[in-house]
């Protein structure tokens, strides 16, 4: 079994880490320091500023930064994607990465957030 740590993680794309240009560079610094995986949220929220980067954006300029370290999602929520859509994304950034995509998903349910039917 491969256990893999990852150590780098963008929790907000808030701020300063709101334009794919400064994520590429922050992946580069990760890349030199740790070397082992940069991954960016992939949520969506109806409050978040209109400016916020889109996440496979900037996974791509990502991807086109560095060398070695995997990329990825830490989850996108599979009930609001488009399957072609998604396949599509995925399979570009993981060429463009030279395969070190890693595509976390989940059902992205805030379950405190969310009625559920009886």
């Amino acid at each position: 079994m491969e256990v893999e740590l990852w150590r780098w993680s963008v929790r907000s794309m808030l701020g300063e880490y709101d334009e794919a240009r400064i994520l590429a560079a922050r992946s580069r610094e990760a890349e030199t320091a740790v070397g082992e995986g940069f991954f960016l949220w992939d949520h969506v929220f109806t409050d978040w500023p209109d400016h916020l980067v889109d996440p496979w954006v900037a996974l791509t300029a990502i991807a086109l930064n560095t060398e070695t370290i995997r990329l990825g999602t830490l989850v996108t929520a599979l009930p609001r994607r488009r399957p072609g859509k998604l396949a599509r994304e995925t399979v570009s950034i993981d060429h463009v990465s030279n395969g070190r995509l890693t595509l976390g998903v989940g059902l992205g349910v805030n379950l405190e957030a969310v009625r559920l039917p009886e």
